[in-house]
This record gives structure tokens, C-alpha cells and sequence, in this order.
């Protein structure tokens, strides 16, 4: 096993790196250079969803991107391949890594209120196909 080299411009900046960009007084092309990058990730990460358009508040963006990321970290039954939860393990190392200190315990409970939302749908589906 080897050690994964990330790419040159794995870099992903969010609104916070805009304020200290502003507190710390960048140059105002490196501020606008930065929220287009911003705005280029949105539009990406928005073809990514294959077309499935649904609205999300802005304030909500970014639990929604992380429960993209943390897709992986899903536990399931050994017999029936169902969802159980998290992986909060895996989801505390990918927080750690990519989110600020300061921003985690509201980006944990936002993971949880999206973990809760597909469990439940997941269920709805499972009655569904037993009626």
C-alpha cells in the first residue's frame, strides 16, 4: 500500500477562507479569483447530481456536500445489505481533515439530520415494497 500523492489543485476554498481573505486584506483579484473557484466547485458538484435538481437553502450547501463526501462511511446489515448509520468514526476523520474546528459540531449535526432524513426514506421504501 502505498502513500496517495492528492493533486496540485485538490485546494477546495469555502466562504470562510473569503473572510479571512477580506480580514486579513487580500488583493481584491485574489478575493474575486477565490469565489469564482467557489462558484466553479458549486457548478461541478452541481453537474454531479446527474440532473436531479432540488432546491437547497445556502446556508445548507455545505452539509450537503460533506454528506456527498461521506457517502463511503455507511454501515450496513451483513444480512440484508441495509443502511444502519454512519460511520461516525469515518465521518469524525473526514471532518477533522476538512473542516474547521470551530464549524464541526453544526456540520455533525447536520450529517445526523441527513443520516436520520434517509434512514427514514429508506424505510418508507422497504414498507412499500412489502405492501
Amino acid at each position: 500500500m502505498g502513500i496517495r500523492e492528492e493533486p496540485a489543485d485538490a485546494w477546495l476554498p469555502d466562504e470562510d477562507v473569503l473572510a479571512c481573505m477580506h480580514a486579513f486584506g487580500a488583493p481584491e483579484k485574489d478575493i474575486n479569483a477565490v469565489r469564482a473557484r467557489i462558484e466553479a466547485q458549486r457548478e461541478a458538484l452541481r453537474g454531479e447530481l446527474n440532473g436531479a435538481d432540488f432546491p437547497v437553502w445556502a446556508e445548507n450547501w455545505d452539509v450537503v456536500m460533506a454528506f456527498q463526501d461521506v457517502q463511503t462511511q455507511w454501515v450496513r446489515s451483513s444480512f440484508s445489505g441495509q443502511r444502519m448509520g454512519l460511520n461516525y468514526a469515518g465521518v469524525n476523520a473526514w471532518l477533522d481533515r476538512f473542516i474547521r474546528r470551530t464549524r464541526r459540531k453544526n456540520m455533525f449535526a447536520g450529517l445526523q439530520l441527513m443520516e436520520r432524513a434517509v434512514l427514514v426514506a429508506d424505510q418508507e421504501l422497504a414498507d412499500k415494497e412489502r405492501r
